[in-house]
């Protein structure tokens, strides 16, 4: 029973490192785009249309069988995780 909790711990991790690196990719074009030279700006945006169209579609996918999933974005690294620690049975205060 204990190796399917860390299983599941670990799936969870996972995806919500994945889900930051999709949602944060406006931010890294943001930055990228303060570069100075115009070919690391165009290449960036390119390269980010490019991974977001390969990754749509199973992210997509994922969020419609998990669609509680969907308020992850609005949430603080904190606050994911405090929903983390709350999953596993610890207590943060939040005082």
């Amino acid at each position: 029973m204990l190796g399917h909790t860390a299983s599941s711990l670990r799936g969870v991790l996972i995806q919500i490192m994945l889900l930051d690196i999709v949602f944060s990719l406006d931010s890294v074009i943001t930055a990228i785009g303060m570069a100075n030279q115009l070919i690391i700006m165009v290449l960036a945006v390119v390269m980010a249309v490019i991974f977001m169209m390969f990754s749509s579609g199973s992210i997509s996918g994922f969020v419609e069988k998990h669609p509680t999933i969907k308020v992850l974005p609005e949430l603080s690294p904190i606050d994911r995780m405090t929903l983390v620690a709350d999953g596993l049975g610890l207590h943060i205060p939040k005082g």
